[in-house]
């Protein structure tokens, strides 16, 4: 159901198992974990759609956002641009 980001890690994850070149994937995997307060994982997923897709800006600006929440300032910076 709707708010439910345990279910949605592990949909997310089983997509992941069966295709793992999709960004967006990655990215609401990295969602799921944010709204989990998950940040560790939330950044790797984060990173890892981005490494797939470097032009992928949901991904980079949520990045930004994750860095800015942790006072990491000059990281979320060059997130953003």
């Amino acid at each position: 159901g709707k708010g439910d980001f345990p279910a949605a890690k592990t949909s997310f994850e089983k997509a992941i198992s069966i295709y793992n070149q999709d960004p967006a994937f990655f990215h609401n995997l990295a969602l799921a974990y944010e709204k989990m307060n998950r940040i560790e994982l939330a950044e790797v997923n984060y990173r890892n759609a981005i490494r797939l897709d470097e032009k992928y800006g949901k991904s980079w600006v949520n990045l930004g956002h994750l860095y800015y929440s942790k006072n990491k300032y000059s990281d979320s910076l060059v997130a953003y641009k």
